[in-house]
């Protein structure tokens, strides 16, 4: 087979019979290359080859120097069958005997989920996490992983011209482990059961360990402002799901919230009816959005590109939840949960007593506003004032808060190859920007809906309708099930505390200048 042109961003294209086509560039800081496929001798199945290389990568192993987790690339299959412009997931061979292969430097994990195919149901492979097999940090390169395509399971017989496209998001492992809920003084923070102090999360699907810790102890302190919606208080209980995702069990988070760059590979890779129709395209030319939408008159399919290319590094704002929804349901991911958001960022570390516990996503109760853009528009993009770790609103003398920038920064803009967490206002696994920039959307605990969330993931389908084939369980669109956490550029800086849940039942599924997006998936 002949290769693919490279270009950036993981959108690699070739053709699965005889032609190879170029793909646009879109640019990101995770790059898929020199992508080539070629067919088995069982006729059903095919080695999609690539190489996947990503900056400011690492894997610590002892505690000692630090958390003891990693960052990976979650790398999916897109294809289409030519002329045909409508996308699908390409689904990955598991069980026995699979011919998946990774450099001796790197290692890889398949993630499963659920998918009726053919009117089976079945539970294929929807992507792999890619990662150092080793210790090390920095640049990172996996050469020629190969990871098998079973195209017979997506109805191919070997025989067509199919354009495939390998995309790749980076992600961060959080790894297994206790820790807490809340701190002493947040707006609706979650509590212990016998006390005011945070809650203790240490096991995952023990409903009696459960009921202990947890169903007679989700409370929120409903002190004088809290107005955060629950239906329960401090005191007034609600049972869990036994699967609802609590943190404690290992998962992925995406390293970054999701970029205007990953955001126009979404709207390009699914059904014409859904690019023509523009379901899913905020269509704004404001607050530093730079989407922008070309043709999709009649049976001309419809085109999404970038203003200009610095915006692809951009988070990506104005998203709904049914835009996020949609999203992570055809990248093969899931919302995150309330408790998984508050272990993202405050780790296995202790809350330090009052005033000191108040603490933002890098671990301090201290917060260094960016008060303007240098680079503005490239892909170096950075806060103007070298001491900035986060963006969000300023507070006036007459308590009115308002926007210092005119929209989101750069994913990963306040980090340098050399700079300290509380710097890059990274949390305490490295994961970027869950303090401030735009709002991330939880699956939430305050309301019935949320919390019969069971953790299904995405299996990269969303189908050709108006509104997007969810999995069971998940929140739906309309936000019920969903609410907000983190704050954003133009928020109080409260709001970007770890524990403050004054949205966290903010059902809000607008589109909105500050409202992002942003993955996990339950480590396989």
């Amino acid at each position: 087979m002949r290769n693919c042109k490279s270009t950036l961003l993981g959108a690699l294209v070739c053709l699965f019979a005889v032609i190879a086509v170029p793909c646009k560039v879109l640019a990101s800081g995770i790059q898929v290359l020199n992508t080539t496929v070629t067919t088995n001798s069982d006729k059903k199945t095919a080695q999609v080859k690539f190489t996947v290389t990503w900056d400011h990568s690492w894997r610590i192993s002892s505690e000692a120097t630090g958390p003891k987790n990693w960052d990976a690339a979650w790398v999916f299959i897109k294809f289409r069958e030519v002329p045909n412009e409508d996308w699908y997931h390409g689904y990955l061979a598991t069980g026995t005997g699979v011919k998946h292969k990774v450099p001796d430097n790197a290692d890889y994990k398949v993630g499963t989920s659920p998918a009726n195919i053919n009117g089976k149901d079945v539970n294929p492979g929807v992507g792999a996490f890619i990662y150092r097999k080793t210790d090390g940090n920095g640049n990172f390169t996996a050469q020629d992983v190969e990871l098998e395509w079973d195209y017979e399971a997506n109805g191919l017989t070997g025989g067509e011209q199919v354009e495939v496209c390998v995309l790749a998001t980076e992600m961060v492992y959080v790894p297994e482990g206790a820790f807490y809920a809340g701190d002493f003084s947040s707006t609706g923070r979650l509590i212990n059961y016998t006390s005011t102090a945070p809650a203790f999360i240490n096991a995952e699907t023990t409903p009696s360990h459960m009921r202990s810790y947890f169903s007679e102890s989700y409370k929120s302190w409903t002190g004088a402002g809290a107005g955060v919606g629950d239906d329960f208080d401090y005191y007034t209980g609600r049972n869990l799901d036994a699967n609802y995702p609590k943190g404690y069990a290992g998962f992925y988070c995406m390293k970054h919230e999701i970029t205007q760059g990953e955001y126009v590979l979404f709207l390009n890779k699914v059904s014409v009816a859904v690019k023509n129709a523009g379901t899913y395209f905020p269509n704004k030319a404001e607050a530093r959005h730079g989407i922008v939408k070309n043709g999709g008159t009649g049976t001309t399919p419809a085109s999404y590109d970038l203003k200009n290319a610095g915006d692809a590094f951009r988070a990506c704002n104005f998203l709904s939840a049914k835009d996020v929804l949609a999203y992570l349901d055809w990248a093969g991911l899931r919302p995150m949960t309330e408790l998984e958001y508050e272990k993202a960022c405050r780790g296995t570390l202790a809350v330090p007593s009052a005033p000191n516990n108040t603490q933002y996503a890098w671990g301090s109760i201290s917060i260094n506003n960016a008060l303007g853009l240098s680079n503005e528009g490239m892909n170096n993009e950075a806060p103007s004032n070298v001491e900035a770790n986060c963006a969000v609103g300023k507070v006036g003398s007459d308590s009115k808060v308002t926007a210092v920038l005119s929209g989101p920064i750069r994913s990963g803009g306040f980090a340098t190859p050399v700079s300290s967490r509380t710097k890059a206002g990274a949390t305490y696994w490295g994961i970027m920007e869950m303090s401030g920039n735009l709002w991330e959307r939880c699956v939430g605990l305050g309301n019935a809906t949320g919390r019969t969330f069971i953790g299904n993931h995405g299996n990269g389908e969303i189908g050709p309708g108006v509104n997007p084939d969810l999995p069971g369980t998940w929140p739906n669109i309309n936000g019920t099930g969903l609410g907000f956490r983190g704050g954003s550029f133009e928020d109080h800086p409260d709001r970007a505390r770890i524990s403050d849940r004054l949205k966290a039942n903010d059902t809000d599924a607008s589109r909105q200048d500050s409202y992002g997006g942003r993955g996990v998936r339950t480590a396989p």
